[in-house]
């Protein structure tokens, strides 16, 4: 890519690829190009220049990664790098944002000077790591895309949701449905996110490597407390959006809490051959999400909403509470 293209810096110490390679895969699916040494040096480059090109020229935010690993390095490329960036940084409106520091763990973000009277630390920062991962990077990528302006790079909200850790999605979903109560315009991308949820989950469910329902080779007992564990990750952000989505109640959302719990029940509820224990934990996935609408909405008094993820639902699950105690 052309230090001329305006991009996202990322600088960070090699120890850190892994999670600096999850951070590219989010920028990218939003549209946001990123210039990282792996991709944008070449055989022959001149290095040293070229980094220096990419950070002084247009770029449209400086993104430094720090981490246990980035404290523990005395001397790297990262640091020089650094020093370009607030160069640069010196040289323009006190109020412009444009380096945006990402933690990778519980580190302290290093005090260099920008000017006599501010650090680095004294600019907001984000963690890519814990409970607020997500939401913070939505943060995050919703602000270099607005550095963009009129250039900016469209992505489908499900590019991104894509991308995010299994554990994280249910962050960004719960963001997605409370921007899209402040703001109309935004619900039809929240109902995406909810949707292409329950059909990564209704995929997986039917994936007989990830779930196979024939004979276990040890203990049915085991495999059933085990079959749960799964079904539960599996069903985490799902179950997130629900408890969100509970606590509101236009019509759009009842709609919508009404469908995902009827296609998930529907999907649960398919015969097919296999041990009757683990046929009666495929229904797990539509009883969590109704569960976690139900809460929601309690917690809120909303009949409403309680109505839409408990009675409209017409489908039947086809097994009694024994069932499921015998099931687990």
């Amino acid at each position: 890519m052309p230090e001329s293209t305006p991009h996202a810096f990322i600088s960070y110490v090699r120890e850190d690829t892994v999670a600096v390679d999850e951070l590219e895969r989010v920028l990218s699916a939003a549209g946001i190009p990123v210039w990282r040494d792996v991709h944008s040096l070449f055989p022959g480059d001149a290095w040293k220049r070229r980094i220096k090109e990419a950070i002084q020229g247009d770029a449209l935010a400086f993104l430094p990664v720090f981490s246990t690993a980035s404290e523990s390095r005395h001397k790297s490329q990262m640091r020089e790098e650094i020093q370009l960036a607030i160069e640069e940084f010196r040289k323009m409106d006190p109020d412009q944002s444009w380096i945006f520091s990402v933690r990778l763990d519980d580190v302290s973000v290093p005090a260099y000077d920008i000017t006599p009277t501010r650090v680095l630390t004294d600019l907001n920062w984000t963690n890519f790591f814990g409970p607020t991962k997500t939401e913070e990077t939505t943060r995050l990528v919703a602000r270099i895309q607005q550095l963009l302006g009129d250039r900016r790079f469209t992505a489908r909200p499900t590019d991104v949701a894509a991308t995010a850790s299994q554990d994280a999605r249910g962050a960004l979903l719960v963001s997605a449905i409370r921007e899209g109560v402040s703001n109309p315009a935004r619900a039809a991308d929240a109902a995406e996110l909810v949707i292409a949820e329950a059909r990564r989950v209704s995929t997986a469910l039917n994936d007989a490597a990830r779930f196979p329902l024939g004979p276990p080779e040890g203990s049915l007992s085991q495999a059933g407390v085990a079959r749960v564990r799964g079904l539960t990750d599996l069903t985490g952000p799902l179950v997130e959006a629900s408890c969100e989505l509970g606590a509101r109640g236009r019509a759009e959302e009842e709609m919508l809490a009404t469908q995902l719990v009827a296609s998930l029940a529907r999907e649960g509820s398919k015969t097919r051959g296999g041990v009757e224990r683990l046929l009666a934990l495929r229904k797990l996935p539509a009883v969590s999400v109704l569960l976690a609408g139900a809460v929601g909405a309690t917690a809120t008094r909303n009949g409403r909403m309680l109505r839409a993820f408990v009675a409209d639902p017409r489908v039947e699950l086809r097994s009694s509470p024994r069932e499921w105690c015998s099931a687990a």
